[in-house]
């Protein structure tokens, strides 16, 4: 019988065939498998899923989908055109309605996907196998990813990954050939990663930085030429779906983007140090409550292991720095809050970059995985982050876990206090609810939202005059928040003033479309008042948006929290 060597031994059992992507997928199922678990974070979840499920019960809105923002339901304008997320969501509910475990079930299998193209990409890079296997393991225990998984809307960034990953395989399978598959296939997942996010576009700017530093002399061949005509087509047909469906989208000027990433420069360190670094972790952090030391550590580190490379590319280091920043940078400079919090799953495409300069360091490329030393190294290294993401993504299991982690986290953000306040709110505890409002209040008197919902608890205890007080207080801050007017008019209503509340709950259609509420409350209001027609009337503008109200009956009545 024929010997092996240790080598080849390693081989069989790792890398052939098929074997990197299974160990890829064993390991990841064997940590993240706890999120099936987890409930929603009340995070954005509530507003991009919970709030919408009957609309996306109902499987005709398929197509209304590509003609609404990502916050639909938000009554403010919203500047995120994200239709295949929404999808996303859409096809989770009508598989298991609002059931978390299906959605959590979907963000595992996206990460995986993405880190078995990682994989495929790496070792499209020409890179060592077993750097490439031992790398993508890294990135899949990684514990700054874990909000990709473990936090249902952190799915954006691991489902841009996948299509921007795979695009960027197919364009380099379609630098080396003149076949038109590979071409297609890159515009196709192009044009997905842009209907996913709208960063989705930086894939051509890396597209490019990698023809200008390895491509020179096909530059400006008949091929890039074709990529560059489908690409124009590409982003002009997203850009148009966008502009068709955002109608009062939020833009900066040039000036506004420049004074954001000056405010915000700290983040691009920050996220550095928690790549290579990652013991400053926090579900909403923020510039002034992490710390710069991991960040300012990292770079030391990557300065020294490249100065004592011999056998780096500079070209290689170049594409890898360039990925990193190009993919970052939209990150913060859309961040725009007071303060601005940078969720860590953003750092998701842009760690890429990182592998790539790290893979060019002589540390890494005199590893011999062959040997039993460097064996345990990698085990040890990758069970350490296994253990740190297993912990750490409890976080997210529940909203009490998720906003005390953000309060501990970053103890000086407003919206932190906001959030820990409302999973008090809805679990019936008022009083704290209310004492982290008020220290939200402290921190930011214009918080969205929270002059809303204290109105909602005075109201509850029949203190009439100061819910409208705090209601108008956040009328004056936010005169666009229909659920602002949507309540003042409950209140009105409930005191028995009919047309102050048909008033309002006018207003709030007016500054939201979708305010589904102000519907049926208007319909019901003048079923009472026996004026049939323009009760069908607010009955067919809900149809037409998809929910069904029901029918109405004598003495229905509306309450404060419909």
């Amino acid at each position: 019988m024929e010997k092996t060597s240790n080598g080849e031994w390693q081989d069989q059992i790792f890398l052939r065939g098929p074997r990197p992507y299974l160990w890829i997928i064993f390991t990841g199922i064997l940590l993240h498998w706890q999120v099936i678990f987890f409930s929603f974070t009340q995070f954005d979840d509530k507003i991009l899923i919970l709030d919408r499920v009957p609309f996306f019960k109902n499987i005709s809105n398929f197509f209304l989908i590509f003609r609404q923002s990502v916050f639909a339901t938000l009554p403010r304008p919203d500047s995120y055109y994200r239709p295949l997320l929404t999808l996303s969501f859409m096809a989770n509910s009508l598989w298991g309605g609002a059931s978390p475990y299906v959605y959590y079930i979907t963000n595992i299998a996206i990460h995986l996907a993405a880190c078995c193209l990682l994989f495929l990409l790496l070792a499209r890079l020409k890179y060592p196998k077993s750097s490439c296997l031992f790398f993508s393991l890294i990135f899949c225990v990684h514990p700054v990813l874990s909000q990709s998984v473990a936090w249902i809307p952190g799915r954006n960034d691991s489902l841009l990954a996948v299509f921007c990953f795979a695009a960027f395989i197919l364009f380099l399978d379609y630098a080396d050939s003149k076949r038109w598959k590979p071409f297609a296939g890159h515009l196709a997942c192009f044009f997905l990663a842009l209907l996913t996010k709208e960063s989705g576009i930086i894939l051509i700017l890396a597209c490019l930085l990698y023809s200008v530093l390895f491509l020179r002399n096909k530059m400006f061949s008949s091929r890039q030429k074709a990529l560059f005509a489908g690409w124009f087509f590409a982003v002009a047909g997203w850009f148009l779906l966008r502009v068709f469906t955002l109608t009062s989208p939020v833009g900066l000027t040039v000036v506004q983007r420049i004074k954001l990433i000056a405010n915000n420069f700290p983040a691009i360190p920050q996220y550095l140090g928690k790549i290579l670094l990652p013991f400053d972790l926090s579900v909403m952090p923020t510039i002034r409550d992490t710390s710069l030391v991991y960040g300012v550590v990292a770079i030391v580190l990557l300065i020294t292991l490249l100065f004592w490379s011999e056998n780096r590319r500079g070209s290689r280091v170049a594409f890898g720095f360039g990925w990193f920043l190009m993919f970052l940078l939209p990150s913060v400079v859309s961040v725009s809050s007071v303060p601005a919090y940078f969720l860590e799953h953003r750092v998701y495409i842009p760690m890429v970059g990182i592998m790539i300069v790290l893979l060019e360091t002589d540390w890494i490329k005199r590893i011999d995985f062959n040997k039993i030393k460097a064996q345990v190294a990698a085990v040890l290294l990758i069970g350490t982050l296994f253990t740190a993401t297993f912990c750490y993504a409890k976080n997210f299991k529940n909203p009490l876990n998720f906003w005390r982690g953000a309060v501990k986290g970053s103890p000086r953000l407003a919206a932190a206090y906001a959030g820990l306040g409302n999973v008090y709110y809805f679990a019936g505890f008022l009083e704290e609810a209310k004492k982290e409002y008020l220290k939200c209040l402290e921190l930011n008197p214009q918080e969205w939202n929270i002059h809303s919902n204290l109105g909602l608890i005075y109201a509850q205890g029949g203190l009439y005059l100061q819910a409208k007080e705090e209601f108008m207080k956040e009328l004056f801050f936010h005169p666009q928040h229909s659920d602002a007017w949507h309540n003042l008019g409950t209140v009105y209503y409930t005191q028995g003033d009919f047309n102050q509340a048909e008033a309002m709950w006018k207003k709030a259609i007016e500054f939201n479309k979708n305010s589904f509420k102000s519907y049926k409350n208007l319909s019901i209001l003048y079923y009472e008042k026996e004026d049939f027609e323009k009760s069908k009337y607010y009955l067919m503008q809900l149809a037409q948006r998809g929910i069904e109200a029901g029918e109405l009956t004598p003495g229905q009545g509306i309450k404060l929290h419909e």
